[in-house]
């Protein structure tokens, strides 16, 4: 199934389960590898054959902001975000970047109505078309959104950032290790960026450390710190240890607008959302490196500060 008629059945349905969404990329041949809840996924394993293509999607539409997946008035499943004309400035102007539920309305709507404007549309694998308007003013996206009737969200990505928490004031939950010597356990490297299998004990022991315990074939990800266990969110928990080791991980290049992390530190959802939402544009993947593009010197500035990183 083609990306953007993934999106167009997404938008009919607007809600549904995980399995309905695998039964709908069935013929790309998904692998069964990878837990649907794992989110410490691989963006340089296709070429590895380890990462399957509905995960793939799954990450694209997310950070595109088409679709928000596994959150809690929907655990396993998904769920369509409203179509939203996002906003973003650069140097040449103003930017609006269609997101969200895509029917044949919604595309016609918008294109109808930006005929004094400059339209673009731009394929991109494994993800729906980015359809972008460009403007000399953010007031003729906003009563362009007015008349498709579709959200406008203005300066996007910047409205995104300044509702996220930096990374270790985060709301972390206190946890136990799972008992018995029997479990898959293996720690995180803040110098090498991998993971490495440990004995069980060693993560009791450990005052700080970021362990990945497989659970009934479930990954479940625990961050030590002074001695305390913490139920994290993986890509916080690296960040955390990251910062906890005074280790940088981040770089930013002005001149070319591109922000860059190691693959295996990708940013936590919502900041990766925010730096793709700087182009529209999925980072692009090249020698263990994410490089997002568009990214103005405040963006990056920002998100190295929520990510406890100097750029």
């Amino acid at each position: 199934m083609d990306p953007n008629d993934l999106l167009l059945w997404m938008s009919a349905k607007g809600i549904g389960t995980w399995g309905r969404f695998r039964a709908a990329v069935d013929e790309l041949q998904a692998s069964e590898d990878v837990d649907q809840n794992d989110d410490d996924l691989a963006e340089d394993a296709p070429a590895q054959g380890g990462f399957p293509i509905h995960h793939r999607l799954r990450l694209n539409f997310e950070r595109l902001g088409h679709a928000e997946f596994f959150r809690e008035d929907f655990p396993n499943g998904w769920r369509v975000v409203p179509p939203t004309l996002a906003c973003i400035s650069d140097e040449l102007g103003h930017i609006g970047i269609l997101c969200g539920a895509r029917t044949d309305k919604v595309i016609m709507g918008v294109e109808e109505r930006a005929e004094d404007l400059r339209l673009e549309t731009l394929a991109q694998p494994e993800c729906p078309d980015r359809i972008q308007v460009r403007a000399d003013k953010p007031s003729q996206l906003a009563q362009l959104a007015d008349a498709a009737r579709v959200h406008f969200q203005p300066e996007a990505a910047r409205t995104l950032l300044a509702a996220i928490p930096p990374i270790d004031d985060s709301q972390l939950e206190t946890s136990e290790l799972p008992l018995g010597n029997d479990w898959d356990v293996k720690r995180f490297s803040a110098k090498t960026l991998s993971w490495a299998t440990v004995a069980p004990d060693e993560a009791r022991r450990a005052p700080i450390g970021l362990f990945r315990i497989m659970v009934h074939c479930q990954p479940h990800y625990y961050l030590r710190l002074r001695e305390t266990t913490y139920c994290v969110p993986v890509q916080v928990g690296k960040y955390i240890l990251l910062r906890n080791e005074r280790r940088t991980v981040v770089s930013y290049a002005p001149k070319e607008g591109e922000f860059r992390t190691p693959v295996s530190c990708r940013p936590p959802l919502l900041l990766d959302r925010a730096l793709t939402l700087c182009s529209g544009l999925v980072p692009r993947v090249s020698n263990g490196l994410l490089t997002y593009r568009n990214v103005s010197s405040t963006v990056a500035i920002t998100v190295s500060g929520l990510l406890r990183q100097k750029p």
